[in-house]
């Protein structure tokens, strides 16, 4: 089916001139007015010329190759590029290549922010924009390429437009302080057996995690640091942390706040994985939620799961799991009502609260950076808009982050 909105020469600035412009022809020739017929045919000519221009540029273009591309990894609040181009672009008088993307990206159950942005290119063909997200989540993009004047009065699509779904990782926290991991509980997982009959060994740096009797107190008396000799039997141990993702609140749809504790909590959960992973080499993680994990090993394995994280988005918590014991992070947010009974068993846990608090909160901008190419729906006027009052249970270590959505 032809749309004929797809096939319209004009834009609405377009055909606002067109209107006015035929408006003064017919007035023109009503009251026999020269000026104002002579106006108005030459609106309507300067219109219809551009028009025309504009039409046969992109016909011309249909056949081109044309390249679009998008960064590796889109982090939210963060701008990344977007770069496209036409091999065959030649520069027309008043004629631009121009790039519209436009799609949504879904910020929560059945949440979404509408996005249009239109892009112009260069005098070679060539569109470099800055694409900068507020929220994580799955964006579905479609992107269209035309030729538009530089007047903005008319334009013409070239081609048909190309779609791509493109996750947008959370933003992740920049903290000179790095946690304090305990894996005395945690499990051992040893990736690496023993090499044939012969005892090999090899020496590294010391890492939290290593045993003691595996320090080489004669290599590091000499190297002025501890190093640890490692052999086949005890080379690549992992300790496995296990964390839980806990976005549960009672309400029955999502609302601004929810959002925010939601997009927080996400942050700080892969901010907590990546310093970690920097503090010792051989952790691993098991991510909880909902009674079911994954298993995260290494720095580029928690890359690839941040690009799956941005668009997990679980269904309410139906009933309480239990979990065995182990070295617990759990995250969760002042909104969660089941978090006592979840904790139950593991109250040596390390808990991060993300509360919903305006008194001494941190302003939190859902939204930022604000662009007028972004549209929330109308679920940004979902109540309750004040905070759910909660009862912290006993943990070992408990660390809370009041925020306030703006």
């Amino acid at each position: 089916m032809i749309s004929p909105v797809r096939h319209y020469p004009l834009s609405i600035p377009g055909t606002v001139v067109l209107g006015f412009s035929v408006s003064l022809t017919m007035n023109g020739i009503w009251r026999d007015d020269a000026y104002s017929l002579l106006a108005g045919i030459a609106g309507i000519v300067f219109t219809a010329v551009l028009a025309a221009v504009c039409k046969s540029a992109a016909v011309k273009l249909a056949a081109s190759e044309l390249d679009l591309a998008f960064e590796e990894t889109i982090y939210a609040k963060r701008a990344s590029l977007v770069r496209a181009s036409c091999t065959d672009w030649k520069p027309l008088l008043f004629c631009r290549l121009h790039l519209h993307l436009y799609g949504k990206i879904k910020a929560g159950q059945g949440t979404y922010l509408r996005y249009s942005e239109e892009f112009s290119s260069n005098r070679g063909g060539l569109i470099e924009a800055s694409l900068c997200l507020p929220v994580s989540g799955q964006f579905e993009v479609k992107a269209v390429f035309k030729v538009s004047d530089m007047f903005g009065i008319s334009r013409a699509l070239i081609g048909s437009p190309v779609s791509r779904s493109l996750p947008v990782v959370p933003h992740v926290f920049t903290e000179s302080k790095k946690p304090v991991i305990d894996i005395s509980k945690g499990d051992e997982h040893k990736d690496r057996q023993r090499q044939g009959d012969t005892e090999r060994y090899y020496m590294r740096e010391y890492a939290p995690g290593d045993r003691m009797r595996d320090i080489n107190w004669k290599s590091s008396s000499r190297l002025n640091q501890l190093i640890t000799r490692i052999s086949p039997e005890t080379k690549e141990k992992t300790m496995i942390l296990d964390l839980e993702y806990r976005p549960f609140h009672p309400y029955p749809h999502e609302t601004l706040r929810t959002i925010a504790l939601t997009q927080f909590l996400k942050s700080r959960l892969l901010t907590f994985m990546y310093q970690a992973q920097e503090t010792s080499h051989n952790l691993s993680f098991r991510v909880w939620t909902a009674g079911e994990f994954e298993l995260v090993e290494d720095s580029s394995g928690i890359d690839a799961f941040a690009k799956r994280f941005s668009s997990f988005f679980p269904p309410p918590e139906t009933g309480v799991h239990e979990y065995e014991k182990g070295s617990w992070y759990i995250f969760s947010t002042s909104l969660d009502q089941k978090l006592e009974a979840a904790l139950s068993g593991r109250e040596d846990a390390g808990l991060f609260i993300a509360e919903d608090s305006g008194k001494d909160a941190v302003p939190y901008p859902v939204l930022a950076p604000f662009s007028p190419s972004l549209r929330p729906g109308l679920w940004i006027l979902n109540f309750p808009w004040t905070p759910a009052k909660q009862k912290l249970p006993p943990a070992a270590e408990i660390q809370t982050i009041k925020i306030q959505a703006v």
